[in-house]
């Protein structure tokens, strides 16, 4: 065939191919937004046996629970209150609004299509479906027998009958079927089945601030990445005055670690971050610890709360950066708790660089201690008997959580923890709970190569899996040929792949991926990266939903930077 001919009757396919898409469109459109996966028979002996995922009493207080009481609290209005004994609201009227209503922050229509969570663990006693009343809805009951109800689902529930429910899991999404007048998650809390009704508005603050006072022992959310970024320096020599990055005394450890993380301010004592920072008697892991009369009077030593009765610090030439309990000689000389104020943070920093806070400058006054002679700031040793020195790895059993990055309509939003903070927590809860919360893509909309595991091999997360679906329908395209979905980490790295939240796709043509990736930038997708042999006509792109930050990297290939700046290295 003449390579005219060939060109043409290349076109003609590609116009037929463009024009069956479309025809499909609406036909997969319905497909992806109602497709669940069969179970396996194990999986329906466990429904049948009662067996399989336990369910934990999650009351009010959990960790999930206030999680996902906090998500409704900072991000929706009540538009409706509870009024059972009747409102004036030109609807409900003497009849009562026995639940609330919640609605987008941003006017009519803005909350439709936001993730619907859980509020405790349970199991679900009723899925609604084009209810004339209801529309689409779950009531779960909970351990402690209240009924919670989630109505005006804008598709089919993500759970069914029987199921059993954790706290902050994402059921449904955000929408206005059956008797609703717009967008808004009717929420409603009962004793029991066919019980009085409560004040859900009361309930979800009860869950919050009962979570925030339970989140001091341990498990609680590391957002910009403190600890994690203070583990690295574990048993790192003392050095009095030393503030990294490879040496450190008590305080220098604090003004390195901190200004590592995106707060800045200078280099002081221990004595001086007692008076410079807030005071607070509810310490949240990543606030500071301070203790008096180790190596002279007053405040002389400081560390890092981690939770669970858990410090890390740079205490002597002994052990150097530390992890130590709250007992023993440290309870004795336990002064109190300090929150640095968000005024001192100015956005997340890349751990890896040499930049900003790791040169944080030394203040013109210094703080040198009296008994010394030298002339630098800094805090002397302190040395607890040996029975109270520290350990090198926590006693606390890590507590890792899936948080589902925020949907407005189709597009995702990104998340607020750095990097590293976002794809340690997704890889610590995926490796806990053994990857069973991952899913499969539909296999004949996601072709996934053999010689990478296949259909089988590659799973998702469920908040990647949604967007993956939007993205293939907002290019119109009948399917995406998928090189790589779920791989694990290379040692000493932390892989979005494992994370479940990443996909690469096979493409030929350079426009394909222009396509592809700005149809993603549209969706919220920042982590973009474009490679291979377009010559040859054997390309990829690399997507994931983990945020940005100021260091991604994705194996040394091209990253895209937005629609009209095409790459940037």
């Amino acid at each position: 065939m003449a390579s005219s001919n060939k060109q043409d009757y290349n076109k003609k396919r590609y116009k037929e191919f463009l024009r069956e898409g479309k025809e499909a469109y609406k036909i997969r459109k319905e497909f992806l937004a109602t497709f669940r996966l069969p179970k396996t028979a194990e999986e329906e002996e466990e429904a049948e046996s009662g067996e399989g995922n336990a369910v934990t009493d999650q009351g009010v207080g959990s960790e999930g629970s206030a999680k996902a009481a906090l998500y409704y609290l900072n991000n929706f209005r009540i538009s409706t209150p509870f009024a059972p004994r009747g409102i004036n609201d030109g609807v409900h009227g003497a009849a009562g609004h026995r639940g609330i209503d919640l609605a987008g922050k941003n006017g009519s229509g803005s909350a439709m299509g936001m993730d619907i969570l859980s509020l405790t663990d349970g199991k679900v006693s009723q899925v609604l479906i084009n209810s004339a009343d209801a529309g689409n809805g779950v009531r779960i009951i909970a351990p402690d027998g209240k009924e919670y109800s989630y109505i005006h689902m804008r598709d089919k529930p993500l759970v069914s009958v029987g199921d059993n429910i954790t706290a902050a899991q994402l059921i449904g999404y955000v929408g206005s079927t059956g008797h609703s007048t717009g967008a808004h998650l009717d929420l409603k809390v009962r004793t029991k089945p066919g019980g009085e009704f409560l004040d859900p508005e009361k309930i979800l603050h009860q869950m919050a601030e009962a979570g925030s006072t339970g989140s001091s022992s341990g498990g609680a959310t590391d957002s910009k990445g403190i600890i994690a970024l203070a583990k690295t320096k574990m048993k790192a020599p003392y050095v009095f005055g030393a503030a990294g990055p490879n040496t450190f005394d008590c305080s220098g450890f604090i003004c390195w670690v901190f200004n590592h993380s995106g707060y800045k301010f200078g280099r002081s004592t221990a004595a001086g971050y007692y008076s410079m920072f807030e005071k607070t008697s509810n310490p949240q892991p990543g606030d500071l610890i301070f203790f008096s009369n180790t190596y002279k009077p007053g405040v002389s030593h400081i560390g890092i709360w981690m939770g669970g009765n858990e410090f890390i610090h740079t205490a002597n030439k002994r052990n150097g950066v530390q992890i130590s309990q709250l007992s023993g000689y440290y309870k004795q000389k336990f002064t109190g708790y300090r929150k640095i104020q968000s005024s001192y943070y100015k956005g997340s920093s890349s751990s890896s660089g040499g930049s900003a806070s790791a040169k944080a400058k030394v203040e013109m006054k210094l703080f040198a201690d009296e008994e010394t002679e030298v002339e630098v700031t800094g805090d002397q040793e302190t040395y607890p008997p040996l029975e109270d020195e520290g350990y090198f790895v926590s006693k606390n059993t890590p507590t890792f959580n899936y948080t589902p990055v925020r949907f407005i309509g189709d597009s995702i939003r990104q998340s607020q923890d750095t990097r590293s903070t976002f794809l340690h927590n997704r890889i610590g809860w995926a490796r806990t709970t053994n990857y069973n919360s991952f899913q499969h893509l539909d296999k004949e909309l996601f072709i996934h190569q053999e010689h990478y595991d296949g259909y089988e091999g590659n799973l998702y997360s469920p908040d990647a899996k949604r967007l993956f679906e939007n993205l293939l329908l907002k290019t119109k395209k009948p399917y995406f040929e998928v090189i790589s979905g779920f791989r694990f980490s290379n040692p000493g790295q932390i892989s979005p792949h494992e994370a479940g939240c990443a996909i690469d796709i096979f493409v030929k043509d350079i426009n394909e991926v222009r396509e592809i990736a700005d149809c993603a930038w549209q969706l919220g997708v920042r982590s973009i990266g474009i490679g291979g042999d377009f010559e040859e006509k054997r390309g990829f792109i690399h997507l994931d939903i983990a945020p940005k930050g100021t260091d991604f990297m994705y194996d040394g290939i091209p990253i895209y930077g937005g629609p009209g700046k095409w790459v940037s290295q």
